[in-house]
């Protein structure tokens, strides 16, 4: 689980081109109803973003990189390359059906970040599934190539974590990181983790293991 190609990446182990002007006008079509590619509810809006959760089609889309797909399913913009959370492959392959697409449409598993003012899909906050019966959710997040360094993985990182413990279920979030990615855990420690440990992967050693118990302020 290594750091995205040209974005901030971090994670636990394991449309119409042209035509958009904005992810609040283009999330629903001329009949009022979603692209089949993300749900209607919940919608987190920040300052500059607008999330909502992928349907399994979306998620789909997004894992294998088909940015024009994407674009269709969602009504989205999309100007660089495409990536997933890192957590996703690991939290889909024991996970299929009915299990996923409710899952999903709930809000537990990946989600799509938008800027407000362009229609510009810019990253994708996600989480590993509902909270377990620990009260724990893992999170991870990748920021899209061209759309870095400019607090996108702040902003979408705050509005789906300060979701998920809007959840009185929800009593932490996990995840992990390299220990050499500097700009990853600075974002993790804006967001509110902290270290509490270590966890080896097969593919990258040794990783961070990072923790949130609250919300941000």
């Amino acid at each position: 689980m290594t750091p995205a190609r040209g974005g901030v990446r971090g994670g636990v182990l394991g449309g119409v081109r042209g035509g958009v002007s904005g992810m609040e006008d283009s999330g629903m079509d001329v009949r009022g109803r979603s692209p089949a590619g993300i749900v209607a509810e919940p919608v987190l809006r920040g300052p500059r973003l607008v999330l909502r959760p992928l349907t399994v089609a979306g998620i789909g889309a997004l894992r294998d990189g088909r940015c024009g797909e994407l674009e269709s399913l969602t009504g989205t913009r999309i100007t660089a390359g495409i990536q997933p959370p890192p957590l996703l492959d690991a939290a889909l392959g024991p996970v299929r059906g009915r299990s996923l697409t409710e899952s999903a449409a709930a809000g537990w598993w990946t989600w799509l970040a938008v800027e407000r003012s362009t229609g510009t899909a810019v990253a994708s906050p996600g989480l590993g599934g509902p909270p377990d019966a620990d009260g724990c959710v893992t999170f991870g997040q990748a920021t899209f190539a061209g759309h870095t360094g400019r607090g996108y993985a702040v902003e979408s990182g705050c509005l789906l974590l300060d979701w998920a413990f809007r959840e009185p279920r929800v009593r932490r979030a996990l995840m992990t990181l390299p220990p050499h990615a500097a700009v990853a855990l600075a974002v993790a420690a804006r967001l509110g983790f902290a270290a509490i440990g270590r966890a080896d992967d097969d593919e990258v050693g040794e990783l961070v293991l990072l923790e949130r118990t609250c919300r941000t302020t």
